[in-house]
């Protein structure tokens, strides 16, 4: 397995990943600290599942999140034109009754 610090990762989910080694695995931080006793953690396997499910609860979210078309709030909805002759559209019904 190869060595990353943490600083080649995007910055974005350093923070979530921060957070679910805090809340799952008991680890203080993820940066490198150049000492066995802090780089180096006991985990019970439990916490381990935790954090992969809390990581992969994470991944659905922000995959549901994307593919949610946004629109914005002042955007006007988009009508299409009916089928049907011209004369069937309210204002020329109401002109022929006129």
């Amino acid at each position: 397995m190869s060595h990353h610090s943490t600083s080649q990762v995007n910055p974005a989910p350093d923070a979530l990943f921060e957070a679910i080694a805090r809340e799952h695995l008991f680890v203080e931080t993820l940066q490198t600290r150049d000492w066995d006793r802090l780089d180096f953690h006991e985990v019970a396997v439990w916490g381990i599942r935790s954090a992969l499910q809390a990581a992969y609860e994470a991944g659905q979210n922000a995959s549901q999140r994307a593919a949610k078309p946004t629109r914005s709030p002042t955007a006007k909805p988009r009508r299409g034109r009916t089928a049907g002759p011209a004369s069937a559209t309210p204002v020329d019904s109401a002109a022929a009754v006129l």
